[in-house]
């Protein structure tokens, strides 16, 4: 069965699920790649597309696991707030797909570790950093690269308030 959520060029529209997982130190677990596509020295926070069937929270707990290999309680989950942007994903069409991710804000101790590599991919290593770091990161790389999903900051922002 095909994901409902999932754009094709036939269907331009996509939904992801999102996480920013603060511990007590106030740091942000999130991935950073050495090599994004064409581009290098990125930082991300998981997202992945929603899977059917399940709650969001479900969703978020499936991907902290696949990404990091935590597994956070679902009663330490709470709405933070979605991102929607247009960027065109297929190269035989040029249809605009329009993605929003929805975020959850998941609370954890400072004794929860990420499996390094959990989703087997040798260039994104998971790493905590200190929100307002992450912030800073955040927005140059968007401004640099001039790619709208790469800048997560406005997300972090409203974990901080």
């Amino acid at each position: 069965m095909d994901n409902i959520y999932k754009a094709s060029p036939k269907h331009p529209s996509h939904l992801s699920i999102g996480a920013i997982v603060i511990n007590q130190q106030n740091q942000v677990l999130c991935n950073h790649y050495s090599k994004f596509g064409h581009l290098e020295d990125i930082y991300t926070l998981m997202t992945q597309t929603h899977q059917p069937g399940l709650t969001i929270e479900q969703s978020v707990a499936a991907g902290l696991k696949e990404e990091f290999g935590i597994e956070p309680d679902l009663s330490a989950m709470s709405y933070l707030g979605t991102k929607t942007y247009k960027d065109k994903w297929f190269a035989e069409s040029p249809t605009m797909v329009e993605k929003t991710v929805v975020y959850l804000l998941v609370r954890v101790g400072d004794d929860v570790q990420p499996v390094v590599g959990a989703d087997n991919t040798e260039e994104v290593t998971a790493k905590w950093i200190e929100i307002n770091e992450l912030v800073k990161k955040m927005q140059e790389q968007g401004i640099e690269h001039g790619v709208s999903y790469l800048d997560e900051s406005a997300m972090l922002k409203l974990a901080v308030n």
